[in-house]
Order: structure tokens, then C-alpha cells, then sequence
């Protein structure tokens, strides 16, 4: 079954590579009610992947969960079904047409994430729906009030409706503050991440700024301000986990910050390039930490787990879907960052500097700790027999995380590197190798043993003034990070996205009551 989409994505990147574009109406009703699909370049090239790691998907579920398979629970059902609706979505070229795709994607997710029927897997599944659907109601209400603009009086998408496009788009993909849904999905299966994570679910509300780029220009300090603090709560919040499957959720949100920043830059096409580079690496990354999980005995702690492979293919493709998420030259993740960095220096002011150099310091960090977990683990049992397709499709993205930046450099919208300011490149490699001289100083040998260093803070703040002098002294002689990790871990950061998420709810309700009903 696999094979089959394989061709399917070969035929789409032929398509989009031939710069087809084709707009087909569905339907129309009186002038105003239109079904319409629309296929360019962009739809045949996310496609294209969008197959790619379906197949891939479907050969290390029939891997990971052989057994749950057996007993049929509807599973893979539910995730063709999850990826047709990513697929109405992409092609989808009309608010009517969109709207069935974003709501049948929230619907299919809520599904996946409760597959395993837990109590941790309905809380991320109704997390997760429930931010969805403020999404869904944010859409509806701008749907509806663009249809009686449209029908009553000059239509014009002004600046509140632009707005709300951008504020749907958050809860879609997990930008503050409504990204307390991304790690909490984490419940669901993990060939189901896999796909979420890379080109579905946390794509979509990113898909759809790509695509009203061209009028959100008003927005760039919006967009910027927010893709950013993103990219800094994410990578940081990565740094202080050590469950395996959310450090990569957490570097997804991290990812997803930075192609949010990059549409700040009027960078349309370097968002969408490096959310297809993205796709590629971050699916390759889940499939090889579910491959480590499973030989483990489904443990998640990184401290407590390592490859037990006698063969070294899965470790190199551990590190090479690692390394292209860093941007480690000359991967493809160096590709799709590099230009947007160029623009985003001429963009915005010192403050965002700051918080976009300690990003890059707190990635590579949190990258660095898990090539650590993964190399210097003895290896003793065999992994058992492992399928030939899920080889060729891993060596298919493993290809894809190395030169498939170098193939769309020159091709995507006459992409090209160009030299910019040679301080802020110099700031770049600075803390991209400040944060692995960081690690091995502090933090090589110390994490599986102290905790990250947590372990003294967890029983609370000492009463005597002398006690805490001395706790903040040895954590700041230790390092800063590991003081200030437990106050913003990931589980209060997803708590306060949380308030802030039911505070903006009830606000946005207000609002639509007061305008109305006075």
C-alpha cells in the first residue's frame, strides 16, 4: 500500500515541478456559495511530501503497533481519513471548501489522540479539540461576516478580518498562546505524531498564512513578535523535558515559531520552503525516537534509554535528521534558514535579536543532549526484522534532510543565499556552538544522575535566607538554565498558555456578543 503513494508522490512533484496551476469549480450557487479547487506549484509540492510520509507512516505503524493493527480498531481508517482532510485542506481554493477541510482535520485528530482510550489520551484529545474548536468558531464567525459584507455592501477585508485569519491560524498551529495542545497530543500513537507533527495537523494553521501572505503585511510586527516568542518558549521548554516524544514536540513549536517569524520577514516562500524541509526531517526524527522507544519498553525517558541496535543505520539517521533541525550547514535545514535569517536582520529591532540568538543557544542545546542520550548508550539487544519499504522510505527522507535543500535553493521563486551582515552571522554560529560547548561543560555525564539538577529544588524553597543564597549560588556557578528550568518547565508554561487561552476565549465571545446585540 505504501508503493502506492510513493507514485502518487513522484506524480505530484512532477506536477508541481512543471509549474502547473489549475483552478476547478466544483459548484456554484447564486453568485455567492462557490466550491472551488485550486492546484499550483505550492499544493503539488505538499502534496507530493504529504504522500511521501503517509507511506512511511503506514509501514512503521504496521511496525510499531502490529498487534493493534490485528485486532482492527479502525486505526488506519482513521488516518487516511485524517490525511484526506489535510489534502481537501491544501487544494482547497474557497472559504467554503477550506472550512470542511480545517473542521474535518480538527474532528479526525481528536480521534487519533484518543486512540489509546486512557485517561492521558482523553485529556490531550479533548485539549486538543477544544482548541480546535475555537479555531472552528473564529473561522465561522469571519465566514459569516464575510458573506454579509460581501452581500450588502462593498467587500473589503479589513484590518480586524485580517486579524482574525491570523488569530485562527495560532490555534491551528500551536503559537502562543494556544500551544498547550501541541505536547499534550503527545498521547496519541507515535507513528500518529509522526505525521501530525511534520505535515498535517500543525502545518495547516501555517498553510494557510503561506497563503494570505500577500495581505497580512500590515500584520509583520504581529506575526514576528509572536512566531518568536514561540521559537524561544519552545526550544527553551525542550530543554528542561526528559520525555523523548515531547523535546521533539517541543522543537516542532519551536519550528513552527520560526516559519510564523519568517512570514514577518514577507518571506511567503522561505516559509513554505522550510516547512516542507521540516516535514521531511521531523518525520524522519519521530519515526527513528519511536524506533528507540519500542526497543526500550515503550520508555520515553531519554535518561533511561538508547539504541540497542547492532546496526548503525538508525543512529545515523537519528543524527542526521537532528543535525538538518539545528541547521548544520550545509543540510537542508541550513537552506530553508538561511535567507529568512538574512531578512529578519533588517527587519525588526534589538530586543528580537536578543530572543532569537538564546532560541538558537537553547535548540542546539536540547539537540546536543539527544545525540548525546543516543550515542553513548551500549548496545546489546537486536532489533527485530524490519521491513525493506520502511528502509527505502527512510533512506528516501534521510536523502530529503541533505539535499533537498539544495534542490529547492534554486528553484523555489529564484531562492538564492545571499551575503548579509557578517556580525549577525558570526552571532549565529557563535551560539549555535556555544550551546554544544555549553552542554559538555556543564551538563555531559551530570543529567541522567542529578536530574538536570532539579532534583535539590524539588522538595521546595528552603526557609533559611543562608540555605537560599547558597541554592542560588551553586545554580548560577552550575549554570542559569537548570535554576530557572523548573519555574518554567514545560508544565507550568502549559498552564499559563492554558489561562491565557480561556481568558482570549471568553473575550472573543464578549466581543462577538456586544457587537451583535448593542
Amino acid at each position: 500500500m505504501g508503493n502506492i503513494f510513493f507514485f502518487f508522490s513522484l506524480f505530484f512533484f512532477y506536477l508541481g515541478f512543471s509549474n502547473i496551476s489549475v483552478n476547478f469549480k466544483v459548484f456554484e450557487f447564486n453568485s455567492i456559495f462557490s466550491f472551488v479547487f485550486f492546484f499550483d506549484w505550492i499544493s503539488f509540492v505538499f502534496l507530493g511530501v504529504l504522500m511521501v510520509i503517509l507511506g512511511s507512516v503506514v509501514y512503521f505503524s504496521c511496525y510499531y503497533m502490529g498487534e493493534e493493527l490485528i485486532r482492527g480498531r479502525g486505526f488506519i481508517f482513521v488516518v487516511f481519513s485524517f490525511v484526506v482532510a489535510m489534502g481537501f485542506l491544501i487544494i482547497s481554493g474557497d472559504w467554503i471548501s477550506l472550512i470542511i477541510g480545517w473542521d474535518w482535520l480538527g474532528i479526525t485528530s481528536f480521534f487519533l489522540v484518543c486512540y489509546y482510550n486512557s485517561d492521558s489520551s482523553w485529556s490531550g484529545g479533548l485539549k486538543t479539540y477544544f482548541t480546535n474548536r475555537l479555531g472552528d468558531g473564529i473561522f465561522l464567525f469571519l465566514l459569516s461576516n464575510l458573506f454579509i459584507y460581501f452581500i450588502f455592501s462593498n467587500f473589503y477585508l479589513g484590518t480586524f478580518y485580517l486579524f482574525l485569519i491570523i488569530l485562527l491560524s495560532q490555534t491551528k498551529s500551536a503559537q502562543l498562546p494556544f500551544s498547550s495542545w501541541l505536547p499534550a497530543a503527545m498521547a496519541a500513537p507515535t507513528p500518529v505524531s509522526a505525521l501530525v507533527h511534520s505535515s498535517t495537523l500543525v502545518t495547516a494553521g501555517v498553510y494557510i498564512l503561506i497563503r494570505s501572505g500577500s495581505i497580512l503585511g500590515g500584520f509583520n510586527w504581529y506575526l514576528g513578535g509572536v512566531g518568536l516568542l514561540t521559537l524561544f518558549v519552545g526550544s527553551f521548554s525542550a530543554c528542561g523535558s526528559f520525555d523523548l516524544k515531547k523535546i521533539v514536540a517541543f522543537s516542532t513549536l519551536s519550528h513552527l515559531g520560526f516559519m510564523v517569524m519568517s512570514l514577518s520577514s514577507v518571506c511567503v516562500d522561505y516559509s513554505f520552503f522550510h516547512l516542507i524541509v521540516h516535514a521531511c526531517f521531523k518525520a524522519l526524527l519521530f519515526i527513528s525516537v519511536g524506533m528507540l522507544i519500542l526497543t526500550n519498553n515503550h520508555s520515553q525517558d531519554f535518561r533511561q534509554v538508547g539504541f540497542s541496535f547492532n546496526n548503525l543505520f538508525f543512529i545515523w539517521v537519528s543524527l542526521v535528521s537532528l543535525t538538518s533541525l539545528c541547521g548544520f550547514p550545509f543540510f537542508s535545514g541550513f537552506f530553508s534558514k538561511d535567507f529568512t535569517l538574512e531578512m529578519f536582520f533588517w527587519s525588526f529591532n534589538p530586543l528580537f535579536y536578543f530572543l532569537f540568538f538564546f532560541s538558537i543557544f537553547f535548540s542546539v542545546f536540547y539537540s546536543v543532549r539527544l545525540i548525546n542520550a543516543i550515542v553513548s548508550i551500549q548496545w546489546s539487544n537486536l532489533v527485530k526484522e524490519y521491513s525493506i519499504f520502511n528502509i527505502f522510505y527512510m533512506i528516501f527522507l534521510l536523502l530529503s534532510s541533505v539535499v533537498i535543500g539544495v534542490v529547492f535553493s534554486g528553484w523555489v521563486n529564484n531562492l538564492q543565499l545571499i551575503s548579509g551582515n557578517f556580525l549577525f552571522k558570526f552571532l549565529v554560529y557563535f551560539f549555535l556552538l556555544g550551546g554544544v560547548l555549553f552542554f559538555y561543560q556543564h551538563f555531559n555525564g551530570l543529567i541522567s544522575s542529578s536530574i538536570f539538577f532539579l532534583d535539590s529544588l524539588g522538595g521546595g524553597i528552603p526557609n533559611n535566607l543562608t540555605n537560599n543564597f547558597w541554592l542560588f549560588y551553586n545554580n548560577v556557578d552550575q549554570g542559569v538554565l537548570p535554576f530557572f528550568s523548573e519555574r518554567l518547565s514545560a508544565e507550568n508554561f502549559m498552564s499559563f498558555s492554558k489561562v491565557i487561552q480561556v481568558n482570549l476565549f471568553l473575550y472573543f465571545w464578549g466581543f462577538f456578543i456586544i457587537f451583535y446585540f448593542f
